[in-house]
């Protein structure tokens, strides 16, 4: 049986487009669980309506103000053998459940990751966002992380996977709260116990980026890369992983840090943000163990301030 858990923040526009691409999934019996942080529009109230008329769907509300916070009260009351989480803006396909937890079954895996496509605020397809790919064999852990970092970061969106439930509670591993991209952070931690995982070409879910969402929210964008960048860095030195697998998670920590100071150039920030990476020792590992093309590159930039300007300016013309 799946758990669908959904984390519910002031969507009322398009929560009930999300629950009701749950409740016509081909794969039953399903249990549905919404989490409300305590939203200041009408999303709590939708989601009473959906638990009074299917007992299916179970409703809570937390207090935790992060999307990780909110999934983790979801997920304690998780006893089904897989669990799936869905943004409260996006939907997924009919099908989408059923033809994952059949190839969840029929390959033993503790966690399956497939396509998504990207649309805008009306839910017109806008872009693939992420590449064609091949299906792959089945991968540990590390060689799965290996896969991720040479194919944009696949599977590193919680909501493109599918995961036996046992993964996080056998070994502890919930999402980190009071942060943005919790699953970013959270993504070693998870694919570091997986044994075994897969990647399919199959595009299943629908995302939607729209004024309000989290991507398109005004924030301190230098400042929530650079906290991820310390969340990663929190869970390598929380764990004790080899040196294939430190290799793959310095090149997630590098992106972190590259996102960080090229949201912060031109501003007053971006000094600031360079000290800081120049003076971590973490960070300075890293950039030691990313292969010598990349690593000459990622010296120029943080070292030069004009070259990275440079690269951005060329990024943008493209």
């Amino acid at each position: 049986m799946i758990t669908v858990v959904i984390a519910v923040y002031n969507c009322e526009k398009y929560l009930r487009q999300c629950i009701d691409s749950v409740i016509k999934q081909t794969y039953q019996p399903l249990e549905i669980i919404l989490v409300d942080d305590h939203s200041k529009d009408s999303s709590f109230a939708i989601c009473q309506e959906y638990e009074k008329n299917h007992s299916n769907i179970r409703v809570v509300q937390s207090s935790s103000q992060s999307p990780g916070g909110t999934r983790n009260v979801g997920l304690r009351l998780v006893d089904t053998k897989y669990v799936y989480f869905l943004d409260c803006d996006d939907y997924i396909n009919e099908q989408a459940l059923q033809t994952l937890f059949d190839i969840c079954e029929k390959n033993d895996l503790d966690m399956l990751t497939g396509e998504f496509v990207g649309m805008n605020e009306v839910g017109i397809i806008k872009e693939k966002v992420s590449k064609s790919r091949k299906e792959t064999d089945i991968l540990t852990g590390e060689e799965y992380l290996k896969f991720s970092t040479k194919n944009n970061y696949t599977g590193l969106c919680i909501w493109s996977n599918l995961y036996r439930t046992d993964l996080f509670k056998k070994n502890g591993i919930e999402f980190f709260e009071k942060t943005y991209f919790d699953d970013m952070s959270s993504f070693i931690s998870i694919v570091s116990h997986c044994r075994r995982a897969k990647f399919i070409p199959y595009q299943f879910y629908y995302y939607r980026r729209h004024e309000g969402s989290i991507m398109t929210a005004d924030k301190d964008w230098p400042y929530v890369f650079y906290d991820v960048f310390c969340r990663i860095k929190q869970t390598l030195t929380e764990n004790d992983f080899n040196r294939k697998m430190m290799s793959y998670t310095s090149q997630m920590l590098l992106y972190s840090a590259v996102e960080s100071l090229s949201k912060a150039y031109k501003t007053s920030q971006y000094m600031e943000y360079v000290s800081k990476f120049k003076t971590d020792h973490i960070f300075k590992k890293a950039l030691l163990r990313t292969p010598k093309t990349k690593q000459k590159l990622l010296y120029l930039i943080y070292f030069s301030p004009k070259l990275l300007g440079r690269i951005l300016s060329a990024i943008k013309k493209k």
